[in-house]
């Protein structure tokens, strides 16, 4: 992996998480509503967009929209377990009550954090990542599609269909799946062809 990025080199060292808990909620982090049809719903005071003008939401209680509780849960908790180390993300946005389903197609946008109070970890604009979110069928950690970088902004290209949103975030993939991840993004192939060419099997 291109180990000029955290988390580039991450994917290939063996780590494993342990099982799924349920996150402690922080009483610092303030609600804020999400609803299905909204071009820009703007969480995590901008952190995190996610766009639902083309999907239907449906939360625990049936509704179509609610207040979500968001905040950053990092791999150390145990709270998310990837189905493979190369979609292992150091931290994922964590989104509460769950499951909240998706039918539709989404976009997000994801601001990047600084690391040890810097960016200049970040790959240049044009680099693609891979986005992750919770699988339904297993409860884990996968690709559910490809992001671009844009200055210090990660923002989704091409088809983009989550099952659910109780976690989302991005990962960093080496230099030699670039051109994979844009074959994604232009429909050359699909979810499973990209997280197969990416695990090279």
């Amino acid at each position: 992996m291109n180990a000029r990025y955290p988390g580039a080199d991450y994917c290939r060292t063996g780590n494993k998480f342990g099982g799924l808990r349920i996150p402690e909620l922080s009483p610092e982090v303030a609600y804020r509503y999400l609803q299905s049809g909204v071009a820009a719903n703007v969480l995590v005071g901008g952190d995190l967009e996610i766009d639902t003008s083309t999907a239907n939401l449906e939360f625990p209680n049936g509704q179509a929209d609610g207040q979500v509780h968001v905040q950053i849960a990092d791999y150390t908790d145990g709270l998310y377990k990837a189905s493979a180390n190369e979609f292992a993300a150091l931290w994922m946005f964590s989104l509460q009550p769950g499951p909240i389903r998706v039918d539709g197609q989404i976009g997000l946008k994801i601001r990047m954090p600084a690391l040890y109070g810097s960016h200049e970890y970040v790959p240049p604009t044009g680099t693609r990542v891979l986005l992750l979110g919770l699988d339904d069928s297993n409860g884990l950690i996968e690709p559910i599609g490809v992001g671009r970088i844009d200055g210090l902004t990660v923002t989704s290209e091409g088809s983009l269909q989550p099952s659910r949103l109780d976690y989302l975030g991005y990962q960093f993939i080496a230099d030699e799946f670039q051109d994979l991840a844009e074959s994604y993004t232009n429909g050359d192939i699909g979810l499973d062809a990209l997280r197969q060419g990416i695990l090279g099997q």
